[in-house]
């Protein structure tokens, strides 16, 4: 399935995702599946980030967004659907976009994450 960019999407700097996924490597605190799909990948591993330093409400969003991840591992090969797992990252994005647009904000302005 071909995946067409969404406009609203909230939008990502490569070399901030670098830097988040060093951290993780540094610091095995990162526990996200292994996600062939490189966006949602990137996006568990900021969940991660911005749990360990920002608390709770975070936390709760993480845990809904590896629902999406182990409805994604669950499934085997014939019957997982990407654009299942591509809903539910996407509705749990759409709760919490407020939320998430203040914490990634947050984050990426913060030099001393650690």
């Amino acid at each position: 399935m071909e995946y067409n960019e969404d406009p609203n999407e909230i939008k990502f700097d490569e070399n901030k995702f670098q830097y988040v996924m060093t951290i993780g490597e540094k610091y095995s605190y990162l526990h996200c599946p292994s996600i062939e799909d490189k966006r949602h990948k990137e996006k568990c591993m900021i969940f991660s980030v911005l749990s360990k330093n920002f608390g709770e409400e975070v936390t709760k969003l993480q845990n809904k967004l590896r629902q999406c991840y182990a409805m994604h591992e669950e499934r085997n090969y014939y019957s997982f659907r990407p654009q299942d797992f591509d809903q539910c990252v996407y509705k749990v994005e759409q709760e919490n976009v407020v939320f998430l647009e203040q914490y990634y904000e947050a984050f990426f302005n913060t030099e001393n994450l650690i």
